[in-house]
């Protein structure tokens, strides 16, 4: 008897062992039953914890309703990164607003996703054969489309907000030499390297962002991001033109636009 016990306590704890070895996917529940779960307040999926013994490592799945409730960081980063983005632009005009705008729904696009409902993650799996898992770590989805796991993450994370904090830094720099300014030309500091570093900062920062933690929201409106900022530098050349007139078409000549040269960069 005690054989025949220890026989069939080492057939269950095989079955469990080989059930936890399965990797746990994320299958897409119906959108209404999402929906419905999010404004009751209820749980759509349990949050699944194997322990593998015996060296083998420990797989763990959220449920929705673990990821919502990360919304607190959600609403303290987009205060944060809305009040830095209103005050170092500091738009004026309608055209600056409007462009202001955009680049905060991009940032409370791509948090409300970080932090929040994963949208993207749930577009996907409805119809890639790859199913992900529903865990923090595949946001960064480069890495997880490409199966390169934690590692490939933080490489992915390493990149984006390198890029990233270089964007931020040439928009706080272009600010601080025109705060400074007063009415004259400025052509110091960045703006001796590109016209337009803080535009330039913008498109870095939405690079970086793309690239550390796309989303489908941010990735269709990052062109649109792009598009308003090229085009609103151009709106304010023709004013400066006519403002400082050959003053400005020497730096023009002088200074390219966005993209730094390698020998201004190098000197």
């Amino acid at each position: 008897m005690p054989l025949i016990r220890a026989l069939q306590g080492s057939d269950q704890r095989k079955t469990a062992t080989s059930r936890c070895a399965r990797p746990i996917a994320f299958r897409a529940p119906p959108f209404n039953w999402i929906v419905f779960s999010i404004a009751s307040g209820t749980r759509p999926t349990q949050a699944k914890t194997c322990r593998i013994s015996q060296g083998l490592a420990m797989e763990s799945d959220w449920s929705i309703q673990e990821w919502m409730e990360l919304w607190p960081y959600a609403l303290l980063i987009v205060t944060l990164m809305s009040w830095g983005l209103y005050h170092f632009l500091a738009p004026a005009g309608w055209r600056e607003r409007t462009g202001a705008g955009v680049v905060q729904a991009f940032i409370i696009a791509l948090y409300a996703e970080m932090y929040g409902f994963p949208l993207t993650l749930y577009l996907l799996s409805s119809f890639l054969p790859q199913k992900l898992p529903l865990t923090h770590s595949s946001g960064h989805l480069w890495s997880a489309l490409l199966g390169a796991g934690e590692i490939g993450s933080v490489i992915e994370t390493l990149i984006g907000y390198s890029i990233l904090m270089a964007g931020a830094l040439l928009i706080v720099k272009g600010w601080v030499r025109i705060h400074f300014a007063g009415d004259h030309l400025v052509n110091s500091g960045p703006y001796s390297l590109i016209r337009h570093p803080q535009y330039a900062g913008i498109f870095l920062v939405v690079a970086g962002e793309i690239i550390d933690w796309p989303t489908a929201l941010t990735i269709i409106l990052a062109p649109i991001v792009f598009g308003m900022y090229i085009r609103l530098a151009q709106r304010e050349e023709s004013s400066l033109v006519a403002e400082f007139g050959m003053e400005y078409r020497t730096y023009q000549q002088r200074v390219p636009m966005f993209i730094p040269t390698w020998r201004k960069l190098l000197s």
